[in-house]
């Protein structure tokens, strides 16, 4: 009998932590106010950019959006990320459209604990394409943003890396 109940227990433990071993872990959240680290970033900011710090709103599963943006100490700028469409974080194609002649298919989800993104931005018959990538340092200091932008007669490759201001 005391074998039985010794054996019993070595089955729930070996099950437990099986089970353990299979639960999602946690994603990452990129919520807070980010500021721009130009000396990390690159290789080519925008020109003129001298410094660019972001609110980040993340309600995972639902939206990561930008909710204001300061470029170059001036507020209310959506040039660079603002003007992201906020979209669901399910790994599916997601149409905005803006009229008769502007329209953003994104899909965005998780790879790992790294946000994918791919954006593309249809305005008259000519399309942009941003595909990027972005990752939460282990310590929650440092977001990075690595993007792969593509239109008409230009590719780039560039890394925004952000410091954490305040959560």
């Amino acid at each position: 009998m005391e074998r039985h109940r010794n054996l019993a227990v070595i089955w729930m433990l070996v099950f437990a932590t099986i089970l353990v071993g299979r639960q999602p872990s946690a994603k990452p959240n990129f919520s807070g106010t980010w500021k721009l680290n130009t000396r990390r970033s690159g290789p080519t900011l925008p020109r003129g950019l001298t410094g660019l710090l972001v609110v980040i709103d993340h309600e995972d599963p639902s939206t990561v959006r930008i909710t204001s943006e300061v470029l170059a100490g001036k507020p209310g700028v959506t040039a660079i990320f603002g003007n992201d469409p906020a979209v669901t974080i399910d790994g599916k194609d997601h149409v905005i459209s803006f009229g008769e002649n502007k329209s953003v298919r994104v899909n965005t989800r998780w790879s790992g604990n790294d946000l994918l993104r791919h954006q593309a931005i249809t305005i008259m018959s000519t399309r942009y394409i941003s595909d990027t990538r972005t990752t939460l340092s282990a310590g929650g200091t440092i977001l990075t943003i690595v993007e792969h932008y593509r239109e008409p007669n230009m590719k780039r490759i560039r890394s925004w890396v952000f410091e954490r201001q305040s959560y």
